[in-house]
């Protein structure tokens, strides 16, 4: 299973699929990298994450528009909890080249069943949001088995857009809805770009573990907002306005000279 998110008005887009063998000396994640975009890819990095492990791969060989390459992460072996687990990745890489390159980052994930292939158990709904400076995300779950679950929220984000807090433990109910709050920073991200953001949940409950990922899209609005624009000039009206403040309060306590008889 697959998804990517990234900066969806890219030149390259770098669409992900994989597979996993345990080894003697650890887990063995094959990253499979395909362009499904129409510019080139160059100087590709990979970072994984894996039950809190991390590991690196490169390609330095440009990736053309269709074509394919595999990168390989190694793990080390764990006993983790039977169920469906996340192998998270940021793919880095350049488009263009020369002075105008520009570096993106992407993010994407495979998930990875250890023992059984557990169905997910929590149903996601991630709106599209609009950031300026700062934006909420709300994220609504409801139970897909008929029964209630204790959910660890997590939020990946690529590196121009940051988080306040990423990790959230949401209790969702056997019927209805629950919801749970990211605030989204804009951070580096251009004005006017597209950011592609994942969204999992995995079950805390239970003996095996599921997870449920979604891709969401973070619009950066191509000009700040009417308080940005005016930040500043109300920065420095109210300093002027404090400064004649105390003016006034320094001639009203002068105290007033007696008349010579």
């Amino acid at each position: 299973m697959l998804a990517w998110a990234g900066a969806a008005r890219a030149a390259a887009r770098l669409e992900v699929s994989g597979t996993v063998q345990s080894t003697a000396d650890g887990i063995e994640v094959r990253v499979d990298l395909r362009n499904r975009g129409d510019g080139p890819a160059n100087d590709i990095s990979l970072e994984g994450e894996l039950l809190g492990a991390r590991d690196h791969g490169r390609l330095e060989a440009p990736l053309s528009a269709g074509q394919a390459h595999a990168v390989w992460l190694e793990f080390p072996n764990q006993a983790p909890r039977p169920g469906v687990h996340p192998v998270f990745l940021a793919l880095d890489y350049s488009e263009g080249s020369g002075s105008s390159a520009a570096r993106m980052n992407q993010r994407a994930f495979l998930l990875i069943a250890f023992g059984s292939n557990v169905p997910p158990a929590v149903r996601l709904t991630v709106p599209e949001v609009a950031v300026d400076s700062y934006a909420e995300l709300r994220v609504e779950l409801s139970s897909l088995d008929g029964a209630a679950h204790d959910v660890e929220l997590r939020l990946e984000t690529p590196r121009a857009l940051r988080c306040l807090r990423e990790r959230v433990r949401v209790q969702v109910p056997a019927s209805g809805r629950a919801s749970a709050s990211f605030t989204l920073v804009r951070g580096q991200a251009i004005r006017g770009s597209t950011q592609g953001i994942l969204v999992a949940a995995q079950t805390l409950d239970g003996e095996m573990q599921s997870t449920s990922v979604v891709a969401g899209v973070v619009e950066v609005l191509e000009t700040p907002g009417l308080l940005a624009r005016w930040r500043a000039p109300l920065v420095a009206l109210a300093l002027i306005l404090l400064g004649v403040s105390v003016g006034v309060e320094i001639v009203r306590r002068r105290p007033t000279p007696r008349a010579t008889p």
